[in-house]
């Protein structure tokens, strides 16, 4: 069976009892964090992105695209419209779609979702997936945030849980941008990629990474 094949499901089902909480301050930091992503990902991937309009998840699906084909001038139309994009370069292939405008999910079987297991997939408004939302995937859900709210996004810190620090993580101060403007601040919950040592690379590459322990759970 394929592993994108559309198979109705009914109930929830539990995507992850840990996930990452990552302050971003900067579309610098979102392309950023879109590269980390990028070079994390492998063939059969698919990525979830949930937040409101003007959140920032073109903005992160475009710099994934120009990372995984490590090309920061390549073109990246939205597919707003036509609701899916290919991209297919070098034994890489990277499918994009945006399901805000499908009206069923029957749409999805013209759309070719059955057909993506060579590719990694991006997915805006998985939403629309409903009970055919992949169980293994990497769930982003970002969401709008200001200074006063979240003074992580002013006095910048890793947090960790006490697991990772059993494993040998220490906490490490980032000292903070001067004159940053932080009014249009994200938080992006990331959740999955449990073998990928998404932690540990996000902390290396200075990423301020709050450690949530909490079940997520998904209704389909």
């Amino acid at each position: 069976m394929p592993r994108r094949e559309l198979k109705a499901r009914e109930g929830k089902f539990e995507v992850a009892n840990i996930f990452y909480q990552v302050m971003i301050s900067s579309p610098a930091q979102t392309e950023q964090l879109a590269h980390i992503l990028a070079s994390l990902s492998r063939k059969g991937d698919t990525i979830l992105l949930q937040g409101p309009l003007g959140a920032g998840k073109s903005v992160l699906c475009r710099s994934f695209i120009r990372g995984v084909f490590n090309d920061q001038t390549m073109e990246v139309p939205s597919p707003s419209y036509t609701l899916v994009q290919h991209y297919d370069h070098d034994g890489k292939q990277v499918v994009h779609f945006d399901l805000w405008r499908i009206s069923s999910e029957d749409e999805l079987y013209e759309l070719g979702w059955e057909d993506m297991d060579e590719a990694i997939v991006l997915v805006e408004w998985p939403e629309r997936l409903k009970h055919f939302m992949p169980q293994t995937a990497l769930h982003v859900q970002i969401s709008f945030v200001d200074a006063e709210s979240r003074p992580e996004l002013r006095h910048e810190r890793v947090f960790f849980s006490q697991a990772e620090k059993n494993q040998g993580f220490e906490p490490k101060k980032i000292e903070p941008e001067k004159e940053k403007d932080h009014e249009e601040g994200r938080i992006f919950q990331l959740k999955g990629w449990e073998d990928r040592n998404l932690l540990e690379t996000l902390i290396r590459a200075g990423m301020v990474v709050e450690v949530i322990e909490n079940s997520w759970q998904v209704l389909c």
